[in-house]
């Protein structure tokens, strides 16, 4: 099976994405190779696309499948996807449990990036969990630029919790540090992130005032985003 193959299945679980997962999965399945590691990446594409579309049950299903042949490290890595699922369905026991075995897999001292994420992973189930002095203990620890491209996560969800703590200062600090990673590892939709937690808690004023300096932002960041998506 080809990557072209992989994607149109992805697109076509998609668009079936209220059909039975597992039937989807089943008929997948059969044109998928005997290569274990492409499989895994298979599946967790899936997973991450339901993720993302709000379908974290459908997401558990692909996880959960992917995982099963996976070794110590891939396994760490979907233990952890599954468990921000879980957390986004409410399910916090059942994610910390997860977490705690992906923990487990992804030592520090060996994946010392990963542990950094996985971190950042806990530290968003804390604020769910309303444990924010517990969760921001996470964060800071997780507020690592070793933690690679997903370092701007990571200062997204800890500026979050700085601004639910009202530590406001903090918070403003560590928008500034995300925005210097955007143009390299992020997006339009996480700079408009970034951007209502910087301006969202102010005054009207201090917005207006800080207008110019906004929507310079924004357009030279839809240009460079237009430049780079245009045909070469």
């Amino acid at each position: 099976m080809t990557s072209g193959d992989m994607i149109k299945i992805v697109v076509a679980v998609l668009r079936k994405k209220h059909s039975s997962p597992r039937q989807i999965m089943n008929n997948s399945l059969r044109r998928l190779t005997t290569d274990h590691a492409f499989n895994r990446h298979f599946m967790g594409m899936i997973g991450s696309c339901c993720h993302a579309m709000g379908e974290d049950r459908e997401a558990l299903t692909w996880y959960e499948e992917g995982a099963k042949h996976a070794p110590n490290y891939a396994a760490g890595l979907t233990l952890r996807s599954m468990a921000e699922c879980h957390r986004c369905l409410g399910e916090y026991e059942t994610a910390e449990a997860l977490l705690e075995e992906s923990f487990d897999l992804l030592p520090a001292r060996q994946y010392y990036q990963e542990y950094l994420i996985t971190l950042g992973f806990r530290g968003r189930l804390l604020v769910s969990m309303g444990a924010l002095a517990d969760a921001l203990a996470h964060f800071a620890v997780a507020d690592d630029q070793r933690a690679g491209p997903h370092a701007l996560h990571n200062k997204l969800h800890y500026a979050t919790a700085l601004s639910c703590a009202g530590r406001r200062v903090e918070c403003v600090r560590v928008i500034g540090e995300a925005l210097v990673l955007i143009p390299e590892h992020g997006t339009r939709v996480d700079l408009g992130r970034a951007l209502v937690i910087r301006y969202g808690g102010w005054r009207a004023d201090s917005a207006v005032t800080q207008g110019r300096d906004l929507a310079r932002r924004l357009r030279k960041w839809a240009n460079r985003t237009e430049r780079a998506e245009e045909p070469r």
